[in-house]
């Protein structure tokens, strides 16, 4: 049975889904590089489609890429050139990671935001730690609790309409858990002209920012800095941030 995002993969890069990603990954690595941080082996969480890769993999950084769906990997292996680095492609599951260790950086954007609750997201943590050097950098990015709640007020929406493909969402938001699920209905014109309709989904969760830095602490990581994705300081106190990114050492 084809999970969320094997149905997702082929869409993923039409509906414009690795921007984010794509967008900060170099802005990240080059802040990291502003504040001290050096090093040669990065790790990317849930590289889906690999919109976030294709820089690293050009400026000669040696790059394991990691996804749990393979429809998704073998979207990022024909998409990505590995430049001037290399880059190690992994099926593994966020939870379990598994031969991967001495990273000087792990990077997970667009992932820990679909952790079902506070235990497993401590669990991705605990996982993530072993794949990094001590004093190295674990960078990612979660929606804040507004942030979630102005997600779902976008409503839902036709995303995608073509000859071959049309793609709708439908939103849902859940305020007593803070979970927020679109629902992606796809319609492919086949060669007989009938159409394949596919639904797959996507389940988004906002926790508190404080008990976020204080999973992260029995990790054993050391959240120094939060960041909106301006790359401007976290205030709490100011409204409308959708996202944090979280920049935490290694200890």
């Amino acid at each position: 049975m084809a999970t969320n995002y094997d149905i997702l993969a082929p869409v993923y890069d039409i509906l414009d889904f690795g921007n984010f990603a794509d967008a900060l990954t170099p802005r990240l690595v080059e802040y990291a590089l502003r504040n001290d941080w050096m090093g040669r082996r990065i790790v990317s969480l849930g590289c889906g489609t690999g919109r976030g890769l294709q820089w690293i993999a050009q400026h000669g950084y040696l790059l394991t890429a990691v996804d749990q769906s393979e429809a998704m990997l073998e979207q990022a292996k024909n998409s990505i050139s590995s430049g001037r680095g290399t880059v190690d492609w992994r099926q593994q599951n966020l939870l379990s990671l598994e031969g991967i260790g001495g990273m000087d950086m792990a990077i997970a954007l667009n992932v820990l935001c679909e952790m079902d609750n506070l235990k497993q997201l401590e669990a991705a943590f605990q996982s993530i730690r072993q794949t990094l050097q001590e004093g190295r950098l674990f960078i990612f990015d979660l929606y804040t609790i507004e942030g979630l709640v102005i997600r779902y007020q976008t409503g839902d929406k036709l995303l995608h309409e073509a000859d071959d493909l049309i793609v709708y969402s439908k939103n849902y938001y859940d305020f007593e858990r803070q979970i927020q699920m679109r629902e992606y209905h796809i319609y492919r014109r086949q060669e007989d002209d009938l159409w394949q309709r596919q639904t797959a989904e996507r389940t988004m969760r906002a926790y508190p920012i404080q008990a976020v830095v204080a999973l992260a602490k029995r990790a054993n990581f050391d959240v120094a800095t939060i960041v909106t994705p301006d790359l401007l300081t976290y205030d709490p106190g100011k409204p409308h941030i959708e996202r944090v990114i979280m920049l935490a050492k290694a200890i």
